[in-house]
């Protein structure tokens, strides 16, 4: 899709701004093996230490092409303008890309294993801050652990609660939660099942 005579990369948001609501405009700068992108005004933005790890996509179905960094400085435009990339010439060696192995083979000994590229993504944001990205991932790593337990916790007391229920509707507790198990805790069904026995057991 083109926007303005410039390429527009729908459904592909800037993981450093919210501006790009319907995509990237202009040119694309990915993370080299990684699922994080950024819009010309965020990628200028990068020391030029971190451009190297990206590639460019100048339109939707474009060939990747590596970036270059060269030593004149690039113009910084505002957020919305479109950026050339100054990328890798046709006609020299192709770079060497410099990625992230030595940081991730760190977090990978401190036990963060399978988690690739959420941690490249992290390095990424944290400017190759292997510590930083520690702190990041325990906290995520916690807090996701203390929101399972919440939610274990809850839906432990809403069965308990079910139980309390027919226990309350005159049924027997070892009998109500046998019923409640049976019935994946649905309680009509379980309701049907303990008055069905009920009348069986009464015309017995």
């Amino acid at each position: 899709m083109v926007s303005g005579g410039c390429a527009v990369h729908r459904n592909i948001a800037c993981d450093m701004c919210d501006a790009c609501t319907v995509g990237i405009i202009g040119e694309r700068f990915r993370l080299i093996g990684a699922d994080y992108d950024l819009c010309p005004a965020h990628f200028v933005s990068l020391p030029n230490t971190q451009k190297d790890l990206y590639e460019v996509i100048s339109a939707p179905g474009a060939t990747p092409r590596i970036y270059v960094v060269r030593n004149t400085q690039p113009n910084l435009l505002s957020p919305g303008h479109v950026v050339r990339a100054d990328i890798f010439p046709t006609d020299g060696p192709e770079p060497a890309v410099v990625g992230w192995e030595k940081e991730l083979r760190e977090l990978r000994e401190m036990g963060f294993l399978g988690q690739d590229e959420e941690c490249k993504k992290l390095l990424a944001m944290n400017g190759g801050d292997a510590m930083n990205v520690v702190k990041k991932l325990i906290a995520k790593e916690r807090a996701e652990n203390a929101a399972e337990k919440a939610a274990a916790e809850v839906a432990e007391a809403e069965e308990q609660q079910k139980v309390v229920d027919l226990v309350e509707m005159g049924f027997q507790e070892d009998l109500a939660l046998a019923a409640l198990v049976a019935a994946a805790g649905e309680v009509k069904v379980a309701v049907e099942s303990l008055m069905m026995a009920e009348r069986a057991q009464a015309g017995a």
